[in-house]
């Protein structure tokens, strides 16, 4: 299969107008019946064609329950898309995603989830805002729902040309560590203050040429401790000072599991 898309992508540079990735913060209100109200996040490649006017996109997509009964329910999945460009600035699209999830004692089956969406995105030197009708289900369980989503898109660009000079935004990783002290008002497992360890990864790319501003997604455990089970993942931005030697970052995002009592 990768070597499939490799082909793909090779066959199609001549036709190609740019390429880049692209990172989408979503706002779903499931239909009442569900009791949950979404954040889904998506990290996926954006490449873009001169003669149709179209793109296509392919990437990881992630969703979490923030508000209602279910606060602590995940799914984690792939998904790719179709753009049409109707003007410069106005495009519709339309794709699908496929994804395993649960938690939080949520009524889905045995995890698995399909969705299928269709809407129109307006695009400006900012970014991109999206309103889309979604189809969700999990075949084998209780939830499904049609609704509307409202979503923010970002697209980072690999590479841009400045008289014949290739500016590049590189591509960082970090390992994510911590201690956390959790006591009974924290989590539900345990009886008296227990230390506990958490781990992840965080991937981002920077969005300037200076390497002082970038845009990343982190993803997150419980390691050690009562807290097995506990997840979380957001989204959000890097500072760095000029000199490379201070930073600051704000994030958007949930965590659930494990007993932890976070609300989403």
């Amino acid at each position: 299969m990768r070597r499939l898309l490799l082909l793909l992508f090779v066959v199609a540079h001549q036709y190609v107008m740019g390429q880049g990735t692209s990172m989408t913060l979503m706002f779903e209100p499931l239909e009442p019946s569900n009791d949950m109200m979404w954040v889904t996040q998506r990290f996926e490649l954006v490449k873009d064609y001169t003669r149709t006017k179209t793109a296509i996109s392919g990437g990881l997509e992630t969703q979490s329950a923030v508000m209602g009964t279910y606060g602590g329910f995940y799914a984690f999945g792939f998904t790719g898309g179709v753009y049409q460009y109707l003007r410069p600035w106005v495009f519709a699209n339309m794709g699908g995603s496929i994804a395993s999830g649960g938690g939080a004692g949520a009524p889905d089956g045995d995890g698995l989830m399909y969705r299928g969406y269709a809407g129109m995105s307006v695009k400006s030197k900012h970014g991109t805002v999206d309103v889309a009708y979604n189809y969700i289900n999990f075949p084998s369980g209780a939830i499904t729902s049609n609704h509307i989503s409202i979503g923010y898109t970002h697209v980072l660009p690999y590479r841009i040309e400045y008289s014949g000079h290739n500016s590049y935004y590189p591509t960082y990783f970090e390992l994510v560590t911590g201690l956390w002290f959790l006591g009974p008002e924290d989590a539900s497992r345990n009886s008296e203050p227990v230390q506990s360890a958490y781990a992840g990864v965080r991937v981002g790319q920077y969005l300037n040429t200076i390497h002082t501003i970038g845009a990343e997604l982190q993803l997150g455990a419980g390691a050690l401790g009562n807290i097995d089970g506990y997840m979380n993942y957001s989204m959000g931005l890097r500072f760095n000072t000029p000199s490379q030697r201070l930073f600051f970052r704000t994030h958007l995002g949930s965590g659930g599991g494990g007993g932890v009592h976070t609300g989403g």
